[in-house]
């Protein structure tokens, strides 16, 4: 299975880090700097998962997140799971982004990339499992 990873995130230099350490571990990745073309990667990429930078130019990573899993999307961009991947470490930020849909927030600090890693690792094994499921599902209508 194709493990894809969209990064929104500002920071050019920490971008092409993340980039080449999520594909060191096998995974496709693709890159937009700003929450617009974040968004419009989304529709041609098509990602398994997003990885989302809180302070991110023409729209902020809240309002990326909102968008993204807005009732009115489409259920396919609605179920990716968002990881948000932010310096900021303040409750009452984290609670905004949950509210927002976000499913898991992960801080930038020494701690917070390593952790990031084996969140994607889970993601994925959830999303695989989730796949193996629906494929045993439809067989059972055969």
């Amino acid at each position: 299975m194709e493990k894809k990873v969209l990064v929104i995130e500002d920071s050019l230099t920490q971008a092409i880090v993340l980039k080449r350490e999520l594909e060191k571990q096998g995974y496709i990745v693709v890159l937009a700097y700003d929450g617009m073309k974040g968004l419009e990667a989304v529709a041609s990429f098509h990602p398994d998962v997003i990885v989302l930078d809180l302070n991110i130019p023409r729209m902020d990573g809240i309002e990326v997140c909102k968008r993204l899993k807005h009732q009115s999307q489409v259920e396919w961009i609605r179920t990716i799971p968002v990881l948000m991947f932010s310096a900021q470490t303040r409750l009452s930020t984290m609670n905004e982004a949950y509210k927002a849909g976000a499913d898991h927030f992960v801080t930038k600090d020494r701690e917070g990339a390593g952790f990031l890693n084996q969140l994607l690792e889970a993601t994925f094994r959830r999303i695989e499992r989730r796949r193996a499921t629906s494929k045993l599902s439809l067989k059972a209508y055969m």
